[in-house]
């Protein structure tokens, strides 16, 4: 902010000033302090300085963003095009994650799948989580690729462990079925626990019923857990998986109150059950 006032008064101050001063020019940092403020004049000013002064890649990106969203320009998608290739072939992740994107979904050019491919691989080399899961999808559903699970795996993998929950989910997945990866089903609920533990309401559902699950050898039942979990989607997940949770948690609860009068050796009469479910409740309290 105080180099954009700075310059303002530089182009607008007296002789003397333009005279002696030298240029002022913004860094990539101000430049997008500046396009966040919605200040377009200045923040396409200086990021087009930086991207042809300095061939600065993230500067190209960004001005790649102006032209396609429209960013105080009139959109042209042409030129949002030209300043993203540019920069992904400098090697800019976002840049490539962008385009392939665009060529993945086919919402703003011709859906080309080999196309998304070869972007998505320039940005996750480059460490771009997003840009990961979506090659392990590709592979998983064999789109402009062969299908190969063991490699989609892998790259689930890399995105997951960088903390992307779309990709520890699909590892989750995988290892609960047993596909690109031996079957194990502690690591699906570990890599279950990541996402749902990150507030992702789908993973949260998925670990749930896991824990609740006393029908599969070999899963590790958690009443406890499983009663958190449904109580969280019954919360704060949106319809209709809130329903859903809140159904499974009563239902849980009712199979908690009649085993308890059960052990109890008494018949499940609506005390023995309403005492049951209180407990349940308590037991749900407890934090993992």
């Amino acid at each position: 902010m105080k180099l954009r006032m700075l310059k303002t008064f530089l182009l607008t101050g007296s002789a003397f000033c333009l005279a002696f001063s030298s240029p002022a020019y913004a860094t990539l940092k101000e430049a997008l302090e500046a396009l966040n403020d919605q200040d377009y004049g200045f923040a396409f000013e200086e990021l087009t300085r930086l991207s042809e002064k300095e061939q600065n890649s993230e500067a190209k990106y960004h001005l790649g963003r102006i032209y396609s969203e429209g960013k105080g320009v009139e959109k042209d998608l042409q030129t949002a095009l030209k300043f993203y290739r540019e920069a992904a072939e400098q090697g800019n992740g976002k840049a490539a994650l962008k385009l392939g994107n665009m060529y993945y979904t086919g919402s703003e050019l011709e859906k080309d799948y080999p196309a998304a491919f070869k972007w998505y691989s320039i940005a996750a080399e480059k460490g771009n989580y997003p840009a990961q899961y979506n090659i392990g999808l590709m592979y998983e559903e064999g789109s402009g690729v062969k299908k190969d699970y063991i490699k989609a795996f892998q790259f689930y993998k890399k995105s997951g462990e960088q903390g992307y929950a779309p990709a520890q989910i699909a590892v989750g997945r995988m290892f609960l079925n047993g596909i690109g990866t031996p079957q194990d089903y502690a690591q699906a609920v570990f890599w279950y626990k990541l996402a749902a533990d990150q507030g992702n309401t789908e993973a949260q559902m998925k670990l749930a019923k896991l824990y609740a699950n006393t029908s599969v050898r070999g899963l590790p039942f958690n009443i406890i857990g499983a009663h958190i979990y449904f109580n969280l989607i019954a919360a704060y997940a949106s319809s209709p998986l809130k329903e859903e949770g809140a159904k499974l948690r009563d239902e849980l609860t009712g199979k908690c109150a009649m085993k308890m009068s059960l052990k109890r050796k008494r018949p499940p009469i609506n005390g023995r059950k309403k005492a049951g479910r209180s407990l349940c409740r308590r037991w749900s309290q407890t934090s993992l």
